[in-house]
């Protein structure tokens, strides 16, 4: 099944919820869930949203059943040795949709996001004997580093200085560009306490944001580090609560870090303190997906993430000369991102000034609308095998259906239809070579359904199955001739067409529908059987008197041999010369077209020659959906 990868909304926030409590029942830990949809609501759809879902709806035209069957929960983390990172914090698919590619789209939606915002490591945790394998993870190149490395859900740089691949540089940027990552705390000695090599400041703490899908807000402790020298003073202690402290005026539920499995010494240090180790309780295992792997899975660049926030602190006041003190010095947020100022709920203790607040800087679009547009035309991708048919108000009016927001200013919308020009640029989303719509006896490729774009000339293969769409919206009303008969008709005569209706009786029907293609231009003869009318049109107004003439000659013949004698005289032709006129040498067979459906639902003419485009990417989706929009 074909499944729509895309952000998350607030409407699909119940169905969301929804899928959360169906994975925790799984783990038979339902009761753990505290989240509400208001919380989700409140912390992921804000200026500076804390996390981001992807989601999997099903396609609108398939059976009865939840429209969304997956989720993907993820925010942005922080690793001192390597960087930007990240972090999965949920992925479920409901257990009847497994097997059907749909978990790893999520995974390689995931992975754009991640490229895309120049993390080089995707993070996971993962319970052993949980709802699916880790096997997929590894599959997609994800490596169990609980396994390898001894991971329990910090290091010392010493231990593994191989994989510090951090510099100050990179610091600066991450931690105090415009889009900071991650916040950092550390301890400094007046200088006459200062090391025997002269530093001053003596340890840090680096941590951010984090999210559960069952607890809602939380805080990474992603290191905590005191040298040598000065451990067994109090330090890492007051480092962590001052950390903990950041985390309750953030009202976060819980902080949550990772140790290494030797490292023992951190191990009952944080245990003293009251953590508890679940990967030792509740089997959990860190995955990590990162380099070659993480490039592979991502394929084409283009999907942009929905991202997080938090408070940003304020200064407090300075501690004494003698003391340790505990300073901010690095504030997380992402103003320029996001376009506004985060919401504080609780100073923390500061050493330097943080900067002036600047002006948001408002982008057309977030960065979660992006997505969600790369996510929208993939799916009509899917579904058209190419973007012929897509038009950008469509593409605006789904993203104001999914996240009520305002998306037709020039601006946005200038956006959008920017993101369409890009993504039809990058290989294999120009169209799909293999797409096929089937319908009855007819099949349609690539080749016919491009007949319907721009200027081009409707062959044979489209004016026939839209004709016998027409002819089964109302099948007791009318029949529509293959547009071979005509030819056929005027070049055999009766005899060549006689078995054409031999299982219809079209004296039964109230209209028949006979496109005419002569050479490189496209006619209609409509007859009102009722009325016995037979009617030429054609949108370049010529006057073809053979065309009429040859069907009455069929009508009568055709009178004879079902033996209708009412049916055999009293025709009358005409020509409706009032229709609506082309005024290029292209749009024949679309004007031919929508005379057949106007017709045959009983509808006055109420298009344009300046309607064709709309109309052509309109008969293009009926094609598709083997069905006439009504």
């Amino acid at each position: 099944m074909s499944c729509l990868i895309r952000a998350c909304g607030p409407r699909d926030l119940k169905e969301v919820m929804r899928l959360i409590r169906e994975a925790a029942a799984c783990h038979k830990a339902l009761d753990q869930v505290t989240t509400t949809p208001e919380e989700l609501e409140a912390d992921g759809f804000r200026p500076q949203p804390k996390f981001g879902i992807l989601v999997a709806e099903r396609p609108p035209m398939s059976q009865d059943g939840p429209p969304l069957v997956g989720y993907q929960f993820h925010y942005f983390s922080y690793c001192t040795w390597g960087g930007k990172v990240l972090f999965g914090e949920d992925l479920y698919v409901m257990p009847q949709f497994r097997g059907q590619g749909i978990g790893t789209s999520l995974m390689q939606a995931l992975a754009k996001v991640a490229m895309a915002h120049g993390c080089p490591e995707l993070r996971f945790l993962w319970p052993r004997g949980g709802r699916a394998a880790p096997g997929l993870y590894e599959h997609l190149g994800a490596v169990d580093v609980t396994a390898r490395d001894g991971w329990h859900e910090l290091a010392e740089f010493e231990r593994l200085p191989e994989q510090v691949e951090t510099s100050e540089e990179v610091l600066r940027t991450d931690g105090f560009g415009p889009e900071p990552w991650f916040q950092c705390l550390v301890a400094e000695v007046p200088p006459q306490h200062c090391s025997a090599d002269g530093h001053v400041v003596i340890g840090y703490g680096l941590f951010y944001p984090a999210y559960s899908t069952w607890h809602g807000r939380s805080l990474y402790l992603e290191d905590l580090y005191v040298m040598p020298e000065y451990r067994g003073k109090g330090i890492g202690k007051k480092l962590l609560s001052k950390i903990a402290e950041a985390g309750m005026a953030q009202s976060c539920r819980e902080l949550r870090l990772a140790v290494l499995d030797w490292n023992t010494a951190a191990g009952r240090f944080y245990a003293a303190l009251g953590a508890q180790d679940v990967t030792g309780s509740e089997g959990w295992r860190c995955l990590r997906l990162r380099g070659a792997a993480l490039r592979r899975l991502a394929g084409l660049l283009g999907a942009l993430p929905n991202g997080f926030a938090a408070p940003r602190p304020e200064p407090g006041p300075p501690a004494p000369p003698a003391s340790i003190l505990i300073s901010n010095v690095c504030s997380i947020g992402a103003e320029e991102l996001f376009g506004a100022p985060p919401d504080t709920t609780g100073p923390l203790p500061t050493h330097a000034s943080p900067p002036a607040d600047r002006a948001p800087q408002h982008s057309p679009l977030r960065e979660e609308h992006v997505t969600c547009v790369q996510s929208i035309l993939d799916e009509f991708l899917q579904a058209y095998g190419s973007l012929i048919p897509v038009s950008s108000d469509e593409v605006v009016e789904k993203l104001e259906d999914i996240f009520q927001q305002e998306f037709s200013t020039p601006q946005r919308k200038g956006m959008v239809q920017q993101l369409m020009q890009s993504y039809q640029r990058m290989p294999g989303n120009a169209m799909l070579r293999g797409f096929r719509v089937t319908y009855k006896r007819h099949v349609l490729t690539m080749d016919d359904l491009q007949t319907l774009y721009g200027p081009n000339w409707l062959n044979d293969q489209v004016m026939n199955m839209y004709g016998d769409l027409v002819m089964d919206t109302v099948p007791d009303k009318v029949h529509f001739f293959n547009s071979f008969f005509y030819d056929k008709l005027r070049t055999k005569g009766y005899e060549g067409v006689k078995r054409w209706t031999k299982n219809v009786d079209i004296f039964q029907k109230e209209l028949l529908l006979v496109p005419i293609h002569l050479e490189v231009h496209w006619s209609l003869v409509a007859v009102d059987v009722r009325g016995r009318c037979i009617t030429y049109f054609d949108s370049q107004r010529t006057l073809n008197r053979r065309c009429p003439k040859h069907i009455c000659r069929y009508l009568q013949a055709e009178a004879d041999k079902k033996d209708r004698p009412d049916y055999r005289d009293g025709w009358r032709g005409s020509f409706k010369m009032n229709v609506a006129r082309q005024n290029n040498d292209s749009d024949c067979g679309a004007f031919v077209l929508q005379y057949c459906k106007f017709l045959a639902l009983g509808l006055p003419f109420s298009f344009t020659q300046q309607d064709m485009p709309k109309l052509r990417r309109q008969m293009y989706k009926e094609l598709c959906h083997c069905k006439l929009t009504v």
